[in-house]
């Protein structure tokens, strides 16, 4: 007998694309077949609900709950999308009006937010507008790139004159960069293992070339040297390939025969650019110090004076 009507199909709604087998029912008994379900071809899609939250304090990150977008597809119809997007950027560091951009499906569509400045002044006890690195951790505050020591009283401090750790400047730089350290969770070196709260930042650094480490090791609780900080800045400008304006005139350092040969063209490079300078005699001349153990405020002036450059 040939039956054309009174069977049911199982599923009768294709929202998965690949091959699907098709359940026919009729009567107490079942038979199959397969179809092939593409991907709809999509011509544009829009915003159809922006995000719950669309105002931002300087360094958040972006939420998307509630985000929701009408797909038009190939045929005029519209879908309605609420996961499988991406938007950029994901690190809210400028402030002001910002435009996220959303894509999907190889269309894009935007949204805007808004960014709230932080103030360095609000943000640490312990740094007066009357010191010499006021202006670059106010700088780099309002970027959303530093953090501080939580205090009893709720207040925070920066702590500009304590020493800097080499894995506390490659997160500065790599926080700086704006980075998505998503895929960075494993480990490069032994002496920083997966777990430890640098991991993501050096393994990061050392893809990037930024960092080489010695013996598998990389030293993250070392305090930073002079020296080892322009290395760093020279790679890391490197890899942005982003190219300074050699404006400052050359200086022959008293302590010159004092910097090891690997860090000599870095430092020049980075005296030159105007970013890191020596400390004035009282001959008029300067000393790099290039040995000496980089401070927070010495590490926060170079990495603002780059991102000037």
């Amino acid at each position: 007998q040939t039956v054309t009507s009174g069977f049911t199909c199982s599923p009768t709604t294709l929202t998965v694309s690949g091959t699907r087998t098709i359940t026919v029912t009729y009567g107490n008994a079942s038979a199959y077949f397969t179809v092939t379900v593409n991907e709809p071809v999509i011509s544009a899609i829009a915003v159809k609900t922006k995000p719950t939250k669309v105002k931002y304090d300087q360094g958040d990150f972006l939420d998307t709950n509630g985000l929701v977008l009408s797909a038009t597809l190939a045929d005029k119809s519209v879908l309605e999308v609420t996961s499988g997007y991406g938007c950029t950027p994901a690190f809210l560091k400028a402030a002001g009006t910002q435009n996220i951009t959303v894509s999907y499906a190889g269309q894009t569509a935007s949204f805007p937010v808004s960014v709230t400045q932080i103030m360095a002044n609000a943000a640490f006890v312990d740094v007066m507008a009357n010191q010499w690195f006021y202006n670059y951790i106010n700088d780099l505050t309002k970027r959303g790139l530093l953090s501080g020591t939580n205090n009893y009283d709720g207040t925070y401090s920066f702590r500009p004159y304590s020493n800097i750790t080499r894995a506390e400047f490659v997160a500065m730089l790599a926080r700086a960069s704006g980075c998505d350290l998503s895929g960075y969770y494993y480990s490069r070196f032994a002496d920083v293992p997966y777990g430890n709260w640098a991991c993501p930042y050096v393994t990061w650094a050392s893809s990037c070339g930024i960092v080489t480490g010695a013996n598998g090791c990389f030293r993250p609780g070392d305090n930073i040297t002079r020296q080892e900080m322009a290395v760093m800045l020279t790679r890391y400008s490197v890899y942005l390939d982003k190219s300074m304006k050699m404006d400052v005139l050359p200086v022959t350092f008293t302590d010159d025969a004092y910097i090891a040969d690997w860090a000599k063209n870095s430092v020049l490079a980075m005296q030159k650019a105007g970013i890191i300078a020596g400390s004035k005699n009282a001959s008029g001349s300067y000393s790099f110090r290039p040995w000496a153990e980089a401070s927070r405020a010495e590490a926060a002036k170079v990495v603002s004076a780059y991102l000037a450059k």
